[in-house]
């Protein structure tokens, strides 16, 4: 199957690129704008290590450690390419995005819905600037078992880090 063909041919594949592309723009203002990374920080502390689950889902599927013979060299691009759509990864980094809450009985009125969206606005921004369609098939080379493995393994680790009221947190405090 042709991707690239298949997303050329697709209105709606280029649609949903398009928004992802969007989001991300208006992501990238949000930061700026609004004081969220204050000028001279190097970044700021999140939940959930991504860089280091990527690296873990990389090591886990063994993506670009293939050992290479010199008659395959010619046939390393095939090796290295990910069996990914783009449009599934947008979608289920979106679904994602979506299930990320910091309450999860909490009421749905608009003060509510509004600490929702900002006690998890940064952590999503970066969610989808690390996982863009882009980044996930060229530079992080994902399969599509390492990538479910990947989103299932960031949802559970947020979740393990959230704090709830009452909870002994003494320890870190100290």
């Amino acid at each position: 199957i042709n991707i690239k063909q298949s997303l050329l041919d697709s209105h709606v594949a280029i649609k949903v690129l398009g928004d992802e592309f969007k989001q991300l723009k208006k992501d990238r203002h949000r930061l700026r704008t609004y004081g969220i990374l204050n000028p001279g920080e190097n970044g700021v502390y999140l939940p959930v290590n991504l860089k280091r689950l990527i690296w873990n889902a990389q090591e886990r599927f063994k993506i670009g450690k293939r050992i290479i013979d010199t008659k395959e060299r010619s046939n390393l691009d095939s090796l290295t390419q990910s069996d990914l759509n783009p449009v599934d990864i947008v979608k289920q980094v979106s679904d994602l995005c979506s299930r990320i809450r910091i309450f999860s009985n909490a009421p749905k009125d608009a003060i509510a819905l509004e600490v929702q969206e900002n006690a998890t606005m940064l952590f999503k921004i970066h969610l989808r600037a690390t996982l863009a369609a882009k980044r996930v098939i060229k530079e992080h080379k994902l399969s599509k078992d390492s990538l479910q493995w990947l989103l299932g393994e960031i949802e559970s680790r947020f979740l393990t880090a959230i704090a709830h009221p009452g909870e002994m947190v003494g320890s870190l405090a100290a």
